[in-house]
């Protein structure tokens, strides 16, 4: 099967764009998912089958049609069509071997290299006169590379690809330069186990040859040109080679032959390697660079709380809404949990905070409706009053004008815009099932959808909220639980907070002490307490309140 069949089986949406190389498909990473800006960064050739992630310092990932298949737990589930499975066949190199002549020596010697450099690393001369740099693998020579002194270079047809000097390369530190005579030129200097890349800084055709060698050394320094092809390089190798023993060089010149032409010591080239820089994730940090903050916590502990709700029941179990969290609603049809979720965005009005809702089961006009019979406690209010919400809540609250399912993409795209641009620091999302998610796996959609929200929330210190309906029970009398949450366990596993509200049916009539809905706290990450209030519906007000709580936004009193 091709690989734009694949894609396809595979459920990812893609955009086919002409390149140099080919039709490429260009979308989300499968691996990183473009990132927290959810960026198309990844790229695969329609026809070769060949792939990679554009985030080189977070990602960066990179291979074959069927090194994608296998990464994505296919194990292979369609042949490759365009890319062969065979082993390469590489050719023997038979160059004729002849001795240095004075003119070729000569110009080693200007570039600083003494006989014995010279003879260690096997230079000569072919018949056309051109410096031979011999590659060997094994004790074989499977390689040679032709230099001329006006700097024209060849390589050895369909030769292996491998480093230069890797034979003389042991132990578990390796040292990788761009060049060979920045390899010639450390080696000068004394320094062991100093290889070359073998064609410049594009073709990484190397470290797939030379996995099994590069495997033994835990320690690898680059030491590449100190100009804008060398410092993509050290991207590209630091995640081909892993970032937990990659370090980079920098010297007082462009590169090491520089630095031995202009006569640096060995000392002064030590200690460029002593100063070499590693490359740590972003996200590593030791646990004593939060030693201050822990301590203002324990004596400022009122730091742990976040916005009260505006129900006092819940601030007794969760301490408010915190930024940086997720929190999960959920309750069958009916049970009022947008009638809440309405109020606690009016009640944040009232406190000068901005909310943006993503009602996707009612449009805006409707939703709105609602909301300005419970913001005036009236369920027909004259048009004056209308007027006055609608003052109230101007660059207050934002809504989303959407007529039908909208993709992660879409949402995440407004959601940090608002942001962004006018300082929204809470998000209502009702609900999970309006969210177009892939078709091939729901629950790894739903998994990824709640990483993405986790990421937003952290990234721009704010608080989302997310309705996620219940399963389907055999009673509707049945009370709620964090386990009935209808989709992919990571919903509620990955939620700060989960919520779950609940309306008893009554056989008879309701006594008028026992409440019409009760909230429960199901998880409660910060603070662990879980308990439940009693709400009571006013059908004048269309507001939930617990009881004897006074719940008045004011509007009439502002305008």
């Amino acid at each position: 099967m091709k690989v734009k069949q694949y894609l396809i089986e595979k459920g990812f949406e893609f955009k086919e764009v002409n390149r140099s190389s080919g039709i490429n498909a260009i979308m989300l990473c499968p691996f990183c998912h473009g990132g927290e800006k959810h960026e198309k960064t990844f790229a695969i050739n329609l026809e070769t089958g060949a792939w990679n992630c554009m985030r080189l310092n977070n990602c960066g990932l990179q291979g074959s049609f069927y090194n994608l298949q296998v990464k994505l737990g296919d194990k292979q589930m369609f042949n490759q069509t365009t890319v062969s499975t065979k082993p390469k066949v590489y050719t023997k190199p038979k160059p004729e071997v002849l001795r240095l002549d004075n003119k070729s020596l000569e110009y080693l010697k200007k570039r600083g290299f003494i006989e014995e450099t010279i003879n260690r690393f096997k230079i000569f001369i072919s018949k056309k006169g051109e410096i031979g740099l011999p590659f060997y693998k094994n004790k074989r020579l499977v390689n040679v590379k032709y230099r001329t002194i006006d700097k024209k270079f060849r390589q050895e047809k369909n030769a292996e690809p491998c480093l230069f000097n890797s034979d003389n390369a042991c132990g578990d530190t390796l040292i990788i330069t761009e060049g060979e005579f920045d390899c010639m030129a450390l080696g000068q200097y004394g320094f062991d186990a100093v290889t070359s890349l073998p064609s410049g800084t594009s073709d990484h055709r190397w470290i797939e040859n030379e996995w099994d060698f590069l495997e033994q050394f835990t320690t690898i320094y680059l030491c590449m040109d100190d100009d804008e092809a060398g410092h993509k390089a050290i991207h590209t190798l630091v995640t081909r080679l892993g970032g937990w023993r990659c370090m980079s060089v920098t010297f007082p010149r462009k590169d090491a032959l520089d630095c031995l032409r202009a006569g640096m010591s060995k000392g002064t080239m030590q200690q460029c390697f002593d100063d070499a820089k590693d490359f740590p994730p972003a996200a590593l940090e030791l646990a004593s660079n939060f030693y201050e903050e822990v301590v203002d916590l324990f004596d400022c502990p009122d730091k742990l709380d976040g916005i009260p709700t505006g129900f006092p029941g819940l601030d007794y179990y969760l301490k408010g809404w915190r930024k940086g969290e997720l929190t999960v609603w959920t309750g069958q049809n009916g049970s009022g949990k947008t009638t809440i979720l309405n109020q606690i965005c009016l009640f944040l009005t009232s406190k000068n905070i901005k909310t943006c809702i993503a009602s996707l089961e009612l449009k805006p006009a409707r939703y709105l409706r609602w909301a300005v019979c419970q913001a005036l406690g009236k369920g027909f209010p004259k048009t004056y009053e209308i007027n006055n919400v609608f003052q109230w809540l101007y660059e207050k609250m934002y809504i989303l004008n959407v007529s039908e399912v909208i993709s992660p993409e879409q949402i995440f795209e407004v959601f940090e815009y608002a942001a962004r641009r006018y300082g929204v620091e809470h998000f209502v999302i009702d609900s999970l099932m309006a969210i177009k998610l892939p078709d091939k796996d729901e629950y790894l959609g739903q998994k990824e959808f709640v990483s993405q929200l986790l990421s937003f929330v952290k990234k721009h210190k704010v608080h989302c909220h997310l309705v996620a309906h219940p399963r389907k029970t055999t009673s509707d009398r049945d009370k709620p639980d964090k386990v009935d949450v209808k989709g992919a366990s990571e919903i509620t596993n990955l939620a700060d907070n989960v919520l779950a509200i609940w309306k008893p049916e009554y056989l008879e009539g309701k006594p008028d002490n026992d409440p019409d809905a009760v909230l429960y706290v199901k998880k409660n990450r910060e603070f662990g307490e879980l308990g439940g209030i009693k709400l009571f519906f006013d059908k004048y007000s269309k507001r939930l309140i617990c009881k004897d709580q006074v719940f008045d936004f004011k509007i009439s009193e502002e305008f």
